[in-house]
């Protein structure tokens, strides 16, 4: 089976877990980021990563798109990716964020066809082979992209539905 198409955000989280990915020769990944910075541009060339101008044209080439902003960007990335989302996405909320919040997160994603999954990265995100990184991941469909994940080098934390 083909590698996903993965699109993330590409803060300096977003672009180890790319860095990782690229590594375990992962299929095609995107990034999107509202910061258009020299830094993010360098990062996804060094990553082999194609940067996207909107979050349409993310959703657009990627199955499963991983939001990892910053807390306080969580839910505005959520209602700004909702309405390009479809019945075959998979919408990976990787935020620390409050339960509150991520309640709010999934109802936004929820409105639209996509799967809503929550992860917890339980550690900082490594320099090399980020994708490793331990992550717990809930929600319908959980066990099978664990499984998924998996197969590109995530560490195989626990799943909950």
């Amino acid at each position: 089976m083909p590698a996903p198409a993965i699109g993330l955000g590409f803060g300096e989280a977003g672009s180890r877990i790319a860095s990782g990915l690229r590594a375990a020769g992962t299929g095609e990944l995107a990034a999107y980021d509202v910061a258009d910075t020299d830094a993010i541009r360098q990062r996804a060339a060094a990553a082999q990563v194609t940067l996207v101008k909107t979050n349409a044209e993310l959703a657009a080439r990627c199955s499963i798109v991983f939001s990892v902003v910053t807390a306080s960007s969580a839910l505005d990335a959520a209602q700004q990716n909702a309405g390009h989302l479809l019945a075959g996405h998979t919408y990976l909320d990787c935020n620390s964020v409050s339960p509150s919040t991520k309640r709010r997160i999934a109802g936004v994603i929820q409105c639209s066809a996509a799967r809503f999954i929550e992860a917890a990265i339980m550690a900082p995100v490594p320099k090399h082979r980020g994708q490793s990184v331990p992550m717990l991941v809930n929600g319908p469909g959980a066990a099978e992209l664990a499984s998924q994940l998996a197969s590109l080098g995530f560490s195989n934390g626990s799943a909950r539905r």
